[in-house]
């Protein structure tokens, strides 16, 4: 057996411990509920994370993973931190391919942060992912 300090576990290693949580969050997911894990640091949030993910790509769900670390730090602006998010979402969700990001976020310049998020789901997400469930995940 070995132990890892740091980091989170690939989602199949053997020295996971599955915990309540890891079904209460799965099920709570599937039944369309906003879902969060708090807990102090070093606990094994991100493993439950990558571990709930696997599972729900196995059943073909698209599931999308954030780091709220890498997105930034407490020198960035709000229209910063937001703009971050959705650049991620649409690299990550391959919307890139079909959509313009700097002609879209131009678009919505006269909108502040919150309001293109909303945006970017109604106008973005729901139709160019049809008839999908979608997962974001966001870890810290």
């Amino acid at each position: 057996m070995r132990y890892q300090v740091g980091g989170s576990l690939k989602y199949d290693d053997s020295t996971y411990i599955v915990r309540q949580a890891d079904e209460q969050l799965y099920t709570g997911l599937k039944t369309g509920d906003f879902c969060y894990v708090f807990n102090c640091h070093q606990t094994g949030k991100s493993s439950l994370l990558h571990r709930t993910i696997h599972r729900l790509e196995k059943e073909n769900h698209i599931c999308v993973y954030l780091s709220l670390a890498l997105l930034g730090t407490n020198q960035i602006t709000p229209i910063q931190w937001y703009k971050g998010i959705i650049f991620s979402l649409f690299h990550k969700l391959n919307l890139t391919e079909r959509i313009n990001f700097g002609s879209w976020w131009e678009q919505q310049s006269e909108l502040d942060p919150v309001q293109r998020l909303y945006q970017f789901v109604e106008q973005v997400l729901l139709r160019e992912i049809p008839n999908n469930r979608i997962f974001i995940f966001m870890d810290n």
